[in-house]
């Protein structure tokens, strides 16, 4: 996995997930890292940008209630965009679509 952190216009973070979205994936531990310090930051929104993301394991799907548990303390929402049919299918099951806001 690998995944690139931006801005949006209006100075939110923007998260590009690449491929595969699983912790024995390298670059996992820096998102886990981001997660951590998001409560130290001073944003409206973060963004996850599911593009180029194939692959989502229970694993990664813990890390956004993570994501999620830090940034509602904070009154930040979180978007997925870009994801195909089967992660939205994935995140709805399992009622994530209630919390985050799926495009």
């Amino acid at each position: 996995m690998s995944f690139l952190i931006s801005h949006d216009k209006d100075g939110n973070y923007v998260i590009g997930l690449e491929l595969v979205f699983a912790p024995s994936e390298p670059q996992f531990g820096f998102f886990e890292d981001f997660v951590n310090r998001v409560q130290s930051l001073d944003v409206k929104r973060v963004t996850l940008d599911f593009t180029n993301c194939k692959y989502m394991d229970t694993r990664a799907i813990s890390l956004i209630m993570n994501l999620y548990r830090v940034t509602k303390e904070k009154d930040v929402g979180i978007q997925v965009v870009g994801a195909d049919e089967e992660i939205k299918d994935l995140l709805q099951s399992i009622k994530l679509d209630k919390i985050l806001l799926i495009k």
